[in-house]
């Protein structure tokens, strides 16, 4: 019911003339408790025997019983504009919208909080232990949902005879699987390699970076789709002409921008969403490897600092990062922004395989990130099975 009713912002920000918002604060009012439910019956009425089990779902009816607070206040905020009288029609309101946002981040302040404090042994006996494995796969699919959201944002768009749409269009696909290569070329593919496996603070750090890397291939799948609408017909007759433009569920059909306009804006979201990825990117990286063992890497007992390989790879990133953010002040026109950002991307692969080549880690297992598998041929997301005995649970 949340997702259904997310609407333009003009719909969100009018509480009093529309209900969207109060049904929008309702929904994720209901779903959190739903979810202190569930958890209050692992920690109170099921569990037996299961310590860990039992204080694990009761830290999750403190730290959603917190955001649930938030969330009545939104509901009650929104459901007073909406069906009272003391709003004002036609004037905008953020405070639930505000309110939803602090709701979602003093969850996540008051778990990363409690999990400093607590010490590795107490951490260990109210926790259940993460299956990494298990989870790698999973955000591993979670990832490939995100890229499929640019996928689709190409294809649903109407089609156009002129080949600057195709263009963009093939530009499009091909910067989405490289995404996805560059994605899993960076990950580790064992928990043995993995930030969750390394440290409390390093997984934190990873499952962050995780959203907000998330929210910007989103940002930029949407600015894909925006970018080949720039040449679909509903725009081949000319911006200004309302009878030629098929508006969007809900919008109006006046244009709050002109074609310039429009255009900076796409290019804004797009080249924003493009330098988060790189940076959440080789944040995760970070997360997985380390500060100390990164530097080791790019350092060696005899020669000291390897200059080359430290400006062709580590100054290189961020070059690129900086280049997208220059580009993108320069360039508007669709298919010369998807082709920038395809080269930034081809470039960020270069700059993986540079480094495996200028700052190599001495064995196998680790030069494609950690991976179980020793073949670096290989596609980047194979993960090799392995068989485990009840002797190596014993071992742990």
């Amino acid at each position: 019911s949340a997702v259904l009713h997310i609407r333009p912002v003009k719909y969100m920000s009018h509480p009093v003339d529309h209900p969207e918002m109060f049904v929008f604060c309702l929904a994720n009012l209901m779903g959190s408790i739903v979810i202190i439910l569930l958890n209050a019956e692992i920690g109170f009425i099921w569990v037996d025997g299961q310590d860990g089990a039992r204080h694990a779902g009761r830290t999750e009816v403190i730290q959603n019983a917190i955001s649930v607070a938030f969330s009545a206040a939104s509901t009650i905020y929104s459901g007073i504009l909406f069906y009272g009288s003391s709003g004002i029609p036609g004037k905008t309101y953020h405070g639930p919208m505000i309110i939803c946002l602090i709701s979602f981040l003093s969850k996540n302040i008051y778990v990363w909080t409690i999990h400093i404090v607590r010490g590795g042994s107490d951490f260990k006996e109210v926790n259940v232990p993460m299956n990494i494995n298990f989870a790698i796969h999973r955000m591993g699919e979670w990832v490939m949902l995100m890229l499929g959201e640019s996928i689709l944002s190409l294809i649903i768009v109407e089609v156009s005879d002129g080949e600057k749409f195709y263009l963009t269009f093939y530009v499009g696909i091909v910067s989405a699987i490289l995404l996805q290569f560059l994605y899993f070329k960076s990950q580790p593919h064992a928990a043995e390699k993995h930030s969750m496996r390394r440290t409390r603070a390093a997984g934190f750090m990873f499952s962050y970076c995780l959203q907000f890397y998330s929210i910007a291939l989103i940002i930029v799948g949407v600015s894909y789709k925006m970018l080949l609408t720039e040449y679909s017909l509903e725009y081949s007759d000319g911006y200004g002409d309302d009878s030629s433009h098929r508006a969007l569920a809900g919008a109006g059909s006046s244009h709050e921008f002109t074609m310039e306009e429009r255009r900076r804006r796409i290019t804004d979201f797009f080249a924003g969403g493009l330098i988060v990825v790189f940076l959440c990117l080789d944040v995760m990286n970070l997360a997985h490897r380390g500060i100390k063992f990164s530097y080791e890497r790019c350092a060696s007992s005899t020669e000291g600092l390897k200059i080359n390989g430290f400006i062709f790879v580590v100054l290189g990133r961020v070059t690129i990062i900086v280049g997208v953010a220059v580009w993108s002040r320069y360039i508007t026109s669709p298919h010369w922004v998807a082709l920038a950002g395809l080269v930034s991307i081809i470039l960020q692969v270069c700059i993986r395989y540079l480094g495996n080549a200028y700052f190599p880690e001495g064995t196998d297992d680790h030069k494609d990130g950690g991976g179980s598998h020793k073949h670096d041929d290989r596609w980047p997301n194979v993960t090799e099975p392995e068989i485990v005995t009840k002797e190596d649970f014993n071992d742990a």
